[in-house]
């Protein structure tokens, strides 16, 4: 079964941010890769879950700075666009999550713990 949820951050202007998270849990791992092309943001995913041993995914969140409109975001920091559409064929699941990235951290809020 897919539990594997796939979660991306492309908010800074020079890389991007991954992990895998099983359903319910914390990421174990992370990776940073260089990217400022579409096609490297596709490239850094397929060597992460290449690296992670290709896990089926429930689904995915691509956290990014811009906002969503119509199942598009667009990226001001990289010059490119995020087609949710796309990214559903590309990661063979439908359900792909496009959050702007200053939401994403405050929704993570009443979940992080005190240290």
């Amino acid at each position: 079964m897919a539990d594997h949820v796939l979660l991306s951050d492309i908010s800074n202007g020079t890389y991007l941010k991954l992990a895998i998270a099983r359903r319910g849990e914390r990421p174990k791992e992370t990776a940073h890769y260089a990217c400022n092309t579409l096609e490297g943001f596709k490239t850094s995913i397929r060597d992460f879950l290449d690296a992670q041993g290709n896990p089926r995914l429930t689904g995915a969140a691509i956290s990014a700075a811009g906002w969503e409109r119509g199942g598009i975001i667009q990226l001001p920091n990289h010059g490119f666009s995020i087609d949710r559409a796309d990214k559903r064929g590309f990661l063979n699941t439908q359900r792909i999550n496009l959050v702007n990235d200053f939401v994403a951290k405050a929704l993570a809020i009443p979940r992080t713990r005190r240290g």
